[in-house]
């Protein structure tokens, strides 16, 4: 699982908690201490720069924390056709911001993505 702007952890340490391998991404140095203070995979990058993960995901999360700063989605959303595994998902909380999905922009609270 790959966890885009992962803060203190909070959610990565729900998911390994549960069996999940989580791969937790964030920009600021005081979050990747605590997020390997807690001994969490941990990738300092901006969610920009996911295009820099030479990896796959079945699941790539985020709480929306941090992207709901970026002036436009696309700059993220376009890396994750190649993150994701096929069958993969994303899911994102989106506090009113606008998501492009395929020919579509969609409004939502919570979007929830299939890579066929």
């Amino acid at each position: 699982m790959l966890e885009l702007n992962s803060g203190t952890g909070i959610d990565a340490t729900y998911f390994t908690s549960k069996g999940h391998s989580v791969l937790a991404t964030d920009l600021s140095d005081g979050m990747i201490s605590e997020l390997k203070r807690k001994k969490i995979e941990t990738r300092q990058l901006s969610y920009e720069n996911v295009n820099q993960i030479n990896e796959q995901f079945d699941y790539i999360f985020s709480n929306f924390g941090g992207l709901n700063c970026i002036d436009d989605l696309g700059k993220v959303t376009k890396h994750l056709p190649a993150l994701l595994k096929p069958r993969g998902y994303v899911t994102w909380r989106d506090h009113a911001a606008h998501l492009p999905v395929g020919n579509c922009v969609v409004n939502v609270s919570v979007a929830f993505i299939e890579k066929a």
